[in-house]
């Protein structure tokens, strides 16, 4: 139930260098002034703030009671018209706006994230302490591919033959309300063999294996986090101090009823924390650990030694933050958020073959173009898209060893390279009236013609040569010219009969996912409709943008 304080008013209009004595003084003329709070908002804040009067300072000033707040409320109605007698008029005041405060609770941005903020806490105490299995393995990915990252873990199933490991199990994910990330939980064992030898070999594996995926790691992947506990932070413990200790305590704790076998006499950590720029957290991990390292050597009770290493390592001690309380402080009072635990996931892990943060941000590619981003971006979706392709029509494989291509609308030259050197085709025919990199251009294989797509058909038809992959990454304003281009190599006799054709798909409009995803299924309507084709398959692939779709199939 709201309970609105009459004696409690609302002021802007303020100059920016006006100070809360300055206000405390001027309302005293009107009575007992019991508090002051003024507002000033951040530099930041007044960069991405559009309205003017929401850059400028503002104040609630609560009175001893409620017959003094209206008494100024009317002088200063009386002053804005001008309404009494004229020796009564003063000097402009300090504000220009002064009116009776809302109550807080009634406030909707306050009232959404006091609701999110105790919303989100359960959802994430029920996720990490309630689930069986209990989640081993963290993933952070952009929150963009959370969808498609949910899937391919899914579709791990369908694999599991080749894999000396059960597939990961899905426990659940959730996204932050900052920072455009979202955080997969995973379990990669049952929950009686979590802290057995078992469940480190299994879940170092699973490491290895989302960490050795140069696509995931490029376009989805932030970090990766090996857990084994929840620690919760009461609201009396959330102080940097307090909390640390209590953090490195637990942390402590869990070496010392760690497998030896797993961990060894000498232990080298490295310290791996998120959110890692926030209140200096890792910092203040590191410097306490290092404070307490002879004393915890000294301890009988400890079997081993340990020193610290970011670089030259043998495990990685982590921390994840999954719930802080002060992160929906703003526009809240402190007393609304007081009862919220700080809720963290930490673990041990030997040192994993790959690690993220010195996996390089695309794959190694041969030749100098590696440097290149757009190449390497393009690279990275035509072999994508072939290899999921190949996953799903494993019983009619294709190959284009010795073949001819087509690649439309190939500048910088992506996917030229990926056919030369992955797909080994004989012959590129690489169009594209933009520049071709010189790297490209001169690879065995490629011929470079520097003019549009359909003069480009009208060359190959001139040189007699039959295209049995047609790729297009053509940007366009209507997605159906993909479609046309290809109706227009078939009609013009370029293409085999059983031609595997590559489409991006590239949408302008629209701005969430199921638009997108329509407007896919549209143009694979219209495909359906211009040809006759077969094992036609869509994706949304993570080399693609949030507006793009990938089109796959084969001429019949």
């Amino acid at each position: 139930m709201n309970v609105v304080n009459n004696s409690r008013i609302y002021v802007s209009g303020l100059k920016p260098c006006v100070t809360a004595d300055e206000l405390k003084d001027e309302f005293a003329k009107f009575g007992d002034v019991s508090s002051i709070e003024l507002i000033v908002p951040k530099e930041h804040d007044k960069k991405k703030s559009r309205k003017k009067s929401s850059r400028q300072p503002f104040a609630y000033v609560t009175f001893s009671s409620e017959s003094v707040a209206d008494g100024v409320i009317s002088r200063h109605e009386e002053w804005k018209n001008h309404l009494g007698p004229q020796e009564e008029i003063i000097t402009p005041p300090l504000y220009s706006i002064v009116k009776l405060a809302k109550p807080i609770s009634v406030i909707p941005c306050f009232a959404k994230r006091l609701k999110k903020s105790v919303d989100d806490h359960e959802a994430i105490t029920n996720l990490v302490l309630q689930t069986n299995p209990r989640p081993n393995l963290v993933l952070l990915v952009h929150s963009s591919h959370l969808d498609r990252t949910v899937k391919l873990i899914f579709d791990l199933e369908k694999e599991k033959s080749k894999f000396p490991f059960e597939s990961p199990c899905y426990v659940g994910s959730w996204s932050s309300k900052t920072k455009n990330t979202s955080f997969i939980f995973l379990s990669t064992c049952k929950e009686d063999a979590i802290s057995g030898d078992g469940a480190n070999v299994s879940r170092m594996y699973w490491y290895d294996y989302f960490m050795s995926n140069p696509i995931l790691v490029r376009f989805a992947i932030r970090k990766l986090y090996a857990v084994d506990q929840v620690v919760r932070i009461p609201p009396s413990e959330q102080h940097s101090e307090q909390r640390t200790k209590r953090l490195v305590d637990a942390a402590l704790a869990l070496i010392g009823k760690t497998n030896e076998d797993d961990l060894g006499d000498n232990i080298i950590l490295k310290v791996k924390a998120y959110p890692p720029k926030q209140n200096e957290f890792q910092k203040r991990i590191v410097s306490e650990l290092y404070q307490r390292k002879e004393q915890i050597e000294s301890d009988d009770a400890w079997q081993r030694k340990f020193a610290m290493d970011s670089i030259d390592h043998t495990h990685i001690l982590s921390f994840l933050q999954l719930f802080n309380p002060q992160s929906y402080a703003k526009n809240m009072r402190a007393t609304d958020i007081q009862t919220l635990d700080e809720i963290f996931m930490i673990g041990i892990s030997r040192i994993p073959r790959h690690e993220i943060d010195n996996f390089p941000s695309y794959a190694t590619m041969d030749g100098d173009v590696a440097d290149d981003e757009d190449i390497c971006r393009a690279y990275f979706k035509l072999k994508e898209a072939m290899d999921y392709y190949r996953r799903d029509t494993q019983n009619d494989p294709i190959s284009f060893v010795g073949k001819v291509a087509f690649d439309c609308g190939s500048s910088p030259g992506g996917w030229t390279k990926y056919l030369l050197e992955d797909e080994n085709c004989d012959l590129v025919y690489s169009c594209d009236p933009g520049k071709l990199d010189p790297c490209v251009e001169s690879l065995p294989g490629t011929r470079y013609l520097k003019m549009r797509g359909k003069d480009g058909i009208e060359q190959v038809r001139k040189e007699g040569n039959i295209v049995h992959l047609w790729v297009s990454d053509m940007c366009l304003v209507d997605p159906k010219d993909q479609v046309h281009h290809l109706l227009m190599a078939k009609e013009r006799g370029i293409l085999s009969d059983d031609a595997t054709f590559v489409l991006t798909l590239k949408f302008n409009t629209g701005h969430c996912k199921e638009t997108f995803d329509r407007y896919a299924q549209e143009e694979l309507s219209y495909l359906k409709e211009s040809l006759n084709v077969a094992n036609v398959k869509l994706y949304h692939l993570f080399s693609n943008r949030k507006g793009e779709r990938t089109l796959i199939g084969q001429l019949q």
